[in-house]
């Protein structure tokens, strides 16, 4: 009976778990709008937030996002159709990240300009 019980919580267990894998991974995608490009403050889509849903050459230019000039980004969230590369300077220069769609990654540092690609 002991070994049965152990096995019922085992499966309960494992179903749970099951399940609330994907929640976190919805509400990260519901964090980040359809058709945007989202980079946070924290890791995995927490923390603040900026959106875009166009290429941007330099993200100091304009009021979009304060928090950007002091804190590194932690992590990417591309809700778009196509790739979309960060990169590490203005005008779309220097060192990239690629982010494919519907993907959510992790990353440290300062990036400056982003542009959706046609791939990775």
């Amino acid at each position: 009976m002991a070994g049965i019980r152990a096995m019922l919580i085992g499966v309960a267990v494992a179903a749970l778990t099951a399940v609330t894998v994907p929640a976190m991974a919805a509400s990260r995608a519901a964090n980040c709008p359809a058709g945007s490009v989202c980079v946070y403050s924290a890791p995995d889509g927490g923390g603040d937030r900026c959106i875009w849903n166009e290429d941007d050459g330099d993200w100091n230019d304009g009021p979009r996002c304060a928090w950007l000039a002091d804190t590194t980004v932690r992590s990417v969230r591309n809700e778009g159709l196509t790739p979309v590369a960060l990169h590490r300077q203005r005008d779309f220069a220097g060192t990239r990240v690629c982010v494919e769609p519907d993907t959510t990654v992790n990353v440290v540092g300062r990036f400056a300009s982003h542009r959706w690609v046609d791939r990775c």
